[in-house]
């Protein structure tokens, strides 16, 4: 079991004896395969958060049962939807304003065609459809446009260097540490 805390940690339970593991020295973090991941902090979620955030947000994550969807619900009410994992710093999705307060709640349906948020103060129980379309390439970061109760699966993923990245500058960092440096990294 994977739960986290006030203090922003990931915390791992032992289910059979109801103790927390020491994830620094049980292979926990790196060796297990979830079937559920429902937790707002982590490697496969750090994407998902918006430029100022603070980290108290998000309210709400859950992976779609094939693992390539997420789905957060946060603060403002937005329901937004990222291909999985959002590895990279603010990652592409689609947003969509469903509810007028926190949106507390958000889970796929069993099939994955499906998704259902609960709202806070509105007590609001929505149900979106999930649709392929690829005609709509310009709504990531914005709210969506769709019609209904549909939401549109997230654009692609871009590779760092066409985002702009300059992959080279670290390269070269590297290849300035002195030769008796006993680094990990070896560029001839």
């Amino acid at each position: 079991l994977q739960t986290t805390c006030g203090g922003y940690e990931i915390l791992y339970w032992n289910t059979d004896t109801g103790t927390q593991m020491n994830s620094t020295h049980d292979s926990v973090e790196s060796d297990t395969t979830w079937s559920e991941y429902t937790l707002t902090l982590g490697f496969s979620v750090m994407g998902i958060f918006e430029q100022d955030s603070d980290g108290t947000d998000v309210n709400t994550v859950h992976r779609s049962h094939d693992g390539n969807l997420l789905v957060v619900g946060d603060d403002n009410g937005f329901v937004k939807l990222f291909n999985a994992p959002a590895i990279c710093k603010w990652a592409a999705h689609r947003r969509y304003l469903g509810h007028s307060a926190h949106c507390i709640g958000a889970r796929f349906l069993a099939d994955d065609q499906r998704v259902v948020t609960t709202g806070g103060r509105d007590a609001a129980l929505l149900v979106w459809r999930l649709v392929k379309n690829q005609n709509s390439k310009n709504h990531s970061h914005n709210v969506s446009s769709s019609t209904g109760e549909d939401l549109i699966f997230p654009p692609a993923a871009k590779p760092a260097w066409n985002t702009g990245c300059d992959l080279s500058s670290a390269t070269d960092i590297l290849r300035k540490l002195p030769k008796n440096n006993n680094s990990a990294f070896a560029f001839a």
